[in-house]
């Protein structure tokens, strides 16, 4: 038996999951049809007719003055220009470490042969 919250919509899994299998997103959506007197079918086409999401009064990033010559990768010298690739993508991990070799050989031996 499905529990009823206080507006009388039967409580949907969302409250506690983070995604829902299409059987519950029906379910959901024609609890809110029926707690706002609407067919299930107009919400659905107001969420598809509404478009991608989008963010609201977010600020751009900005690209000019310093903030342009510190994300400038061909300027970097040194061990630092080890972390970007020739189109400037970030290495990641390779870039920052120096992972050590475990073939058994001494620093010293010339004739490794892996």
């Amino acid at each position: 038996m499905e529990s009823i919250e206080s507006n009388g919509a039967p409580a949907s899994r969302a409250q506690t999951k983070k995604a829902l299998n299409l059987s519950e997103y029906n379910t959901f959506l024609e609890s809110i049809a029926k707690s706002k007197k609407l067919e299930a079918e107009e919400i659905k086409h107001k969420l598809a007719s509404s478009g991608p999401p989008s963010t609201t009064k977010t600020t751009t990033a900005v690209t000019s003055g310093a903030v342009g010559r510190l994300t400038d990768h061909t300027k970097y010298t040194g061990s630092h220009k080890q972390r970007f690739d020739e189109s400037g993508k970030g290495r990641g991990k390779e870039g920052r470490v120096d992972i050590p070799k475990t073939s058994g050989y001494v620093t010293g031996y010339k004739e490794e042969t892996h």
